[in-house]
């Protein structure tokens, strides 16, 4: 009796070892769900531990202190990482922020404490590009993925480190969009470069644009022989620009305004961080010539700036990458506008009733239905909830770049890559693992002309270069308004915390 009894038991242990041994083989030939506990449990701990460093002392701490106030909720919105390969893991950030205060010296001493901790593969930041270019050869040595969201300075990408990728702008482009448009105005009035020698963002910017200017107002100059003297001479068909560096004007507002009058400036571009340009600059340049045109760098999108500017900043222009956080394309309208709806009260009660009624409706609709406008959307209104205004576009970007390392940890090729990273005790390896990571961030959407194809972010679908550049990113120009800001279509009807899209001060696409 016993006897039979323990062969039964025997027999169906033996058969459950020996299914769950085929099983298991079947699984991992076939791609199916591997059910091996310890792995799952094991998996489910991973976490993802991301630096992100900002300047929080010195004259950035302004732009710093208020990206870092941010990073909580950023967090927050992004830990609902579920990862469904087979291993069914869900993966978390644990964020370690760090000040370097713009400085290239604590900037490096930041990266070796990060590069100490052996586990951190992903750093976002730095924020100034003296402090990115410093920083950047350490963790391209130890294979850390660096994403700067900020930074703008060309030569960051151009020197070669293959872990570095850049999620703003380019000076160079900024300069070059910034430099056509101005080119337009040679005709007709002299141009101001203005900035700070002490800003060397702004300095840059403004070498940048004097150097195109230069350029292109010698390639439009039209040389001729003249016939009196029989000398070759050129047409004085541009009036050359000036520039102006307000450190040497920091006590002297009076000399800097009268310098501006008697050099009979039409047009100002200015090229540095938007606390240098003052009320009392703005008010000043105004007093002189109300229809003075001022166009700036992307500093100048800061809501910051309009407040301190205390309305002067009206009709200041700035070059910008598209900001697709508040842009709704013509295209995505019309497709409204084309329903019979639209047609029906265009009708009964002419256009531009139509257009106030359903360009709201419209948006709400386009941010409701797809996936990329809806995480925009969910985004602003959860930021606005928490500090009563809307994310800029350094904030948005800082957002884009989690969005970025989310995709990554989600993707299943990359799973043991992350995890062998925060094991490894070997720099050679652990370089290998990072430049692989690298690899696939500039493959993803490569030689594919598909818009979706490529990182799907609340900025759009982002794509890099080679080097590392955010590579279909788009230039425009904006134009601060004294205009009430117009964010109506991102609340329910019934919300009643529409009060603020009432306040004044909103920046508008010029073409």
């Amino acid at each position: 009796m016993y006897y039979i009894l323990f062969t039964v038991i025997y027999f169906i242990l033996s058969f459950g070892s020996l299914y769950a041994q085929v099983a298991d083989s079947y699984s991992t030939e076939n791609g199916s769900v591997i059910t091996n506990d310890d792995t799952v449990v094991a998996r489910k701990k991973e976490i993802i531990k991301v630096a992100v460093i900002l300047p929080l002392q010195g004259e950035n701490a302004i732009s710093g202190l208020e990206i870092y106030k941010s990073v909580p909720l950023i967090q927050s919105l992004s830990e609902d990482i579920k990862f469904d390969s087979q291993f069914g893991s869900q993966y978390k950030f644990q964020v370690i922020r760090k000040d370097d205060a713009c400085s290239p010296k604590k900037a490096v001493q930041v990266a070796k404490e990060i590069i100490k901790q052996k586990d951190i593969l992903f750093v976002i930041g730095h924020f100034c590009s003296t402090a990115t270019l410093a920083a950047a050869p350490y963790y391209a040595k130890a294979g850390i993925i660096q994403i700067t969201p900020y930074s703008t300075d060309p030569s960051i990408t151009e020197r070669g480190h293959e872990t570095l990728f850049r999620m703003s702008g380019r000076n160079d482009r900024y300069a070059e969009v910034a430099s056509d448009w101005l080119l337009d105005f040679k005709r007709k009035y002299r141009i101001g470069v203005m900035f700070s020698s002490k800003d060397s963002f702004g300095l840059s910017t403004a070498k940048l644009v004097m150097n195109a200017l230069d350029l292109k107002t010698r390639s439009q100059n039209k040389r001729y022989v003249d016939l009196a003297t029989q000398k070759i001479r050129t047409t004085n068909k541009y009036t050359q620009h000036v520039s102006y560096d307000l450190s040497y004007f920091e006590n002297d507002l009076e000399g800097l305004l009268r310098k501006i009058k008697n050099d009979k400036v039409g047009v100002i571009f200015f090229g540095g961080s938007y606390f240098n340009l003052s009320h009392d600059i703005l008010k000043g340049i105004k007093k002189i010539n109300p229809n003075m045109i001022i166009l700036g760098g992307p500093s100048l999108q800061n809501y910051d700036f309009w407040k301190q500017s205390k309305g002067y900043a009206n009709r200041v222009l700035f070059v910008l990458t598209k900001d697709v956080t508040r842009d709704i394309s013509q295209k995505e309208l019309n497709a409204i506008n084309r329903t019979r709806k639209f047609k029906k009260t265009t009708d009964e009660e002419g256009i531009d009733e139509a257009i106030r009624r359903y360009s709201q409706e419209a948006s709400r609709n386009i941010f409701a239905e797809n996936r990329i406008y809806k995480n925009r959307n969910d985004f602003m209104l959860n930021y606005f909830k928490k500090f009563n205004k809307f994310p800029d576009l350094y904030i948005s970007h800082l957002y884009a770049s989690f969005e970025i390392i989310k995709a990554i940890a989600l993707d299943e090729d990359n799973a043991n890559i992350i995890i062998e990273f925060k094991k490894s005790n070997n720099i050679v390896e652990k370089r290998l693992l990072g430049l692989e990571i690298a690899r696939y961030m500039k493959n993803k959407g490569f030689g594919t002309s598909e818009e979706y194809v490529g990182f799907r972010t609340i900025l759009g679908v982002v794509n890099f270069s080679e080097v590392g550049d955010w590579k279909n990113a788009e230039y425009t120009i904006y134009q601060w308004l004294n205009i009430k800001q117009e964010r109506n279509w991102l609340f329910d009807e019934n919300d009643k915390k529409t009060k603020f899209v009432d306040q004044m001060g909103d920046f508008k696409k010029l073409f």
